[in-house]
């Protein structure tokens, strides 16, 4: 295989733990060769004093990260190991007006090395022919939506205008400050108000970027597979920059707004099952309403969530996660209903020793199957219906990680298994991955080689079965943005193959119909019925 060519511009070799670990990746990646390290010798020769208008938020920032700091893995100093010393060079010139203009000689080092790629870590703004000299280009992260916010410091604004997530990209550096051509991005949670915990979080996930970019350029026979940056999209935002003492003293307001709600007003997870009679086939799969919905009230010793349904002539048989809270432990329950919707009787069809959840069932060739998730086996199997009504284990699909909700469709002539899978951080709802296979009973699953195909943390996770309307593929996700299984958002399928996925967001599913519901995450729909589950608070 034909490896890539890799430089690096850092600071120092003398790197946070994020950073850190994209390196370790690329050392040990197969198909990546580091060949060059460039460490800044610049002289700085600049006006700039310091941020007189940011000196309190700087005070507050400081205090909140020593506080935190037990907690903020990502940000520990560590040493790069780099075994071949002969790849580092120092490069000099003068860093002036936040911009970095290396020497003639400097420049000579870093276009003589023929890199594919070149990583910056540090350096400042980079302008001129040093933008060429890789044959992919420089490539830069940049924490924060680019869309929408660019400048510094990373989160701090989208917590102040309260937004539900923050997001993270890799660009291709142009002479344009934060307007670079995008080749990946991801989106995480902003976590309890708090600047240190959003930016740990999201800066863990932001390390998976880069090694999947150069994963999809080698699937891309070794070229380009980013389209030019869209003339159609205009940046009017402000280029933000260090809050002043209002913006400083309000979030610190917000902090302590949310830490009080987290305190007097939490979450709890006390999910319900809800039923409606709907014909899709007449009625569509959009555009009906929330409203007609029967609780199905069944008693527990916790939640049943995670419904899944399936339709015999004279009555109803509905498949849920059944939650026992004083073992904290789901099994699979069945609940029959008649047509009136009313409870007939109720059978546990699959208890394992650990939590499993989300009963996804199908039918092949007049038997049934689940899929159930056991993200805490570490494993995906299948199980098989029996004629007493419950589940056998039949055979492992996926081993070695904690996968959560998996789902099947099949789509041209593959049968394709989504899940999200647990990330470094240990985030279950950010990295959607999936897996394909001609046969499910007698071939392996592949993965698909963009794996994560999708890390946003409000469309990723899996809340329910695909559906098809006119023609065109949706497939339901959870947005645990603001709390788990806040809402629905529903994604069309643009592409779907062995080398390429795309989908884009078209709506979303907020719980909204009844002012206390605190969340909705799965929704399935059989011929003639819709089935939620709701967060009673």
């Amino acid at each position: 295989m034909k490896k890539i060519k890799v430089g690096l511009l850092l600071d120092s070799l003398i790197q946070p733990t994020w950073i850190d670990s994209v390196i370790n990746e690329l050392i040990s990646c197969e198909f990546c060769d580091i060949t060059f390290i460039g460490v800044n010798n610049l002289v700085t020769n600049d006006k700039f004093k310091g941020r007189k208008n940011g000196r309190f938020f700087s005070i507050v920032s400081s205090f909140e990260k020593k506080i935190l700091s037990q907690r903020l893995n990502q940000f520990i100093l560590k040493d790069i190991s780099i075994k071949d010393r002969d790849i580092i060079f120092n490069l000099s010139g003068e860093f002036k007006n936040k911009i970095s203009y290396l020497d003639q000689v400097s420049l000579d080092i870093v276009k003589n090395q023929n890199l594919d790629i070149i990583i910056r870590f540090g350096f400042g703004i980079l302008k001129g022919e040093i933008l060429s000299f890789a044959r992919f280009g420089i490539w830069s992260f940049h924490h924060g939506d680019n869309k929408f916010y660019r400048g510094r410091p990373a989160c701090f604004w989208e917590i102040i205008r309260k937004e539900r997530k923050v997001g993270a990209i890799l660009q291709v550096l142009n002479s344009e400050l934060d307007n670079g051509v995008v080749i990946n991005k991801c989106f995480t949670r902003i976590v309890n108000n708090s600047l240190w915990l959003t930016m740990n979080e999201l800066f863990a996930q932001s390390s998976e970027l880069l090694l999947n970019s150069i994963n999809r350029i080698i699937q891309n026979n070794y070229e380009i597979y980013w389209a030019e940056k869209s003339k159609s999209i205009y940046y009017t935002n402000e280029l933000f920059r260090y809050p002043n003492t209002y913006y400083t003293l309000l979030y610190l307001k917000q902090i302590a707004l949310k830490f009080s709600i987290r305190k007097f007003n939490k979450v709890k997870n006390n999910w319900s099952v809800r039923i409606k009679r709907h014909n899709h086939k007449i009625n569509g799969f959009f555009g009906f309403s929330f409203f007609g919905f029967k609780n199905i009230n069944y008693k527990s010793k916790g939640f049943v969530a995670d419904p899944f349904l399936r339709e015999r002539d004279d009555f109803l048989e509905l498949f849920v996660e059944e939650y026992d809270k004083s073992i904290n432990k789901g099994n699979i329950l069945k609940i029959t209903l008649n047509k009136r919707l009313d409870i007939l009787g109720t059978q546990v069809v699959l208890d394992l020793p650990y939590h499993i959840s989300y009963p996804f069932i199908f039918e092949k060739n007049g038997e049934w199957f689940m899929i159930p998730e056991t993200a805490n086996a570490k494993r995906v199997s299948l199980f098989k219906e029996r004629n007493d009504g419950e589940f056998i284990f039949v055979k492992d699909l996926l081993i070695g990680h904690s996968y959560f909700d998996p789902t099947l469709i099949l789509h041209e002539n593959k049968i394709w298994l989504f899940v999200t899978r647990k990330s470094k951080e240990g985030l279950n709802d950010c990295e959607l991955c999936c897996f394909y296979t001609n046969d499910l009973f007698n071939d392996q699953f592949l993965p698909h080689p963009l794996n994560p195909i999708k890390m946003d943390v409000s469309s990723s996770r899996p809340a329910g079965s695909f559906f098809i309307e006119n023609g065109e593929l949706y497939r339901p996700s959870q947005n645990g943005s603001v709390s788990y299984g806040g809402s629905i958002t529903v994604n069309r399928i643009v592409k779907l193959n062995e080398r390429e996925f795309i989908e884009e967001l078209v709506t979303e599913i907020l719980p909204n119909w009844q002012p206390k519901l605190k969340g909705v995450h799965t929704l399935n729909f059989t011929s003639n019925y819709i089935v939620i589950d709701v967060n009673n608070g």
